[in-house]
């Protein structure tokens, strides 16, 4: 999560699809990056559903933290129930990580199955999103293709391989009868 912890932003929706999302991945950790005026009470939840050890709020970070912080994340959530500004989805695009982000949030540099996923404003929609960049590696790597290119970075080898590995996969599915 990345932006103001806020009511608006949607944080408190970020942290009650947690508890669905950790449940389902033991392994995922999350950051709250921002500070609000419902930060103190959200990281008190998050302590009391047993999930602290896997969340971090950081407070406000400086320019070249938060860029390292997206360098070291694998996705973004934008989870607003209100318009928000673009910089930060496009900040995260630019650096080749896809956005989770809501319709409500008016951010319209995020195209839905190219360079993140757009939900509702709401924790089931959320858990859909996070789960989805979560469970489909795949799907990510795609995610993660599309937004590099949208910021002209180069192709790594990562990225050949899962654009191959996609497409071995749609030859088998349709040569290969389903049972």
């Amino acid at each position: 999560f990345a932006g103001e912890i806020s009511h608006a932003a949607g944080a408190d929706i970020m942290v009650d699809a947690l508890p669905t999302v950790c449940r389902n991945h033991g392994k995922a950790q999350f950051v709250f990056a921002g500070d609000g005026p419902l930060k103190g009470e959200l990281e008190a939840r998050v302590r009391h559903m047993g999930l602290g050890q896997r969340c971090r709020f950081t407070g406000h970070l400086a320019s070249r933290n938060f860029e390292a912080l997206l360098l070291a994340s694998d996705f973004v959530v934008i989870p607003a129930r209100t318009w928000q500004d673009e910089g930060v989805a496009r900040m995260a695009i630019s650096i080749g990580r896809p956005v989770v982000t809501t319709r409500q949030s008016g951010i319209n540099c995020i195209k839905h199955g190219e360079n993140g996923l757009v939900t509702f404003d709401n924790p089931g929609s959320i858990v859909w999103g996070i789960q989805e960049m979560l469970s489909n590696p795949l799907k990510g790597s795609l995610l993660r293709i599309a937004a590099r290119k949208h910021a002209g970075e180069s192709l790594s080898f990562e990225t050949i391989t899962a654009r191959h590995y996609m497409h071995y996969e749609l030859i088998l599915k349709n040569i290969i009868p389903s049972y």
